[in-house]
């Protein structure tokens, strides 16, 4: 078994899994943490990802080795913290059951959250869905637009149901195109949204 697991789960796509985390990734190689990948997905954004980035020079590297779900554990990278992405949905029971079993291994689990209300509402079930009541689950709100009217609800409904992290991702288009030149906002001077990434990857790193 490796060292420390952070994992990033969601019920749907395009909530921003990847994006946080090859951006949580960069950000523990740049701290000197020997981390790697691990992505679950079978779209293989993380990894496309880092090959991009490998075909590209860039540094610091980032490993990201592929798996399965019901497959998980034996596909973990030797690394000090791996940094897993998971596909979205809960497909099947078999399914189901590896995400508890990798939820309740992880020492944390970010969920990321856009603050709208019908992804809200399926959000806050995952706990119960995945039988994890207990597990480490943090709740963090991506792809923000500050004075939205929304906005304050979303924070309010999410923290009722588990924790919140504090830090939110503001919607910056800089965030998706460096993740699609193999770099991230975290590693770039002067990005929109490299604060809060950096920030977020503080609140992480304090906890696992």
């Amino acid at each position: 078994m490796t060292g420390r697991l952070l994992t990033i789960l969601g019920p749907k796509g395009g909530v921003g899994k990847s994006t946080i985390a090859t951006n949580m990734l960069v950000s523990a190689r740049l701290d000197g943490i020997e981390a790697a990948g691990l992505d679950l997905d079978s779209q293989r954004s993380f990894a496309g990802w880092a090959e991009t980035r490998a075909a590209s020079g860039r540094e610091p590297v980032c490993t990201v080795v592929e798996g399965r779900v019901t497959d998980w554990n034996v596909a973990l990278p030797d690394a000090e913290l791996v940094v897993v992405d998971t596909p979205p949905g809960l497909e099947s029971e078999e399914h189901v059951a590896a995400l508890r079993e990798l939820a309740m291994r992880s020492d944390l689990v970010l969920v990321p959250a856009l603050p709208e209300g019908p992804s809200l509402t399926r959000l806050v079930t995952i706990p119960a869905e995945l039988g994890t009541i207990g597990a480490a689950i943090v709740f963090v709100l991506n792809r923000v637009v500050k004075g939205r009217v929304r906005l304050p609800q979303a924070r309010a409904f999410l923290a009722e149901h588990g924790e919140l992290c504090p830090i939110e991702i503001p919607s910056r288009e800089q965030v998706h195109w460096a993740t699609d030149a193999g770099s991230t906002v975290a590693e770039e001077a002067g990005s929109g949204g490299r604060e809060e990434m950096l920030a977020l990857w503080g609140f992480v790193a304090g906890r696992v």
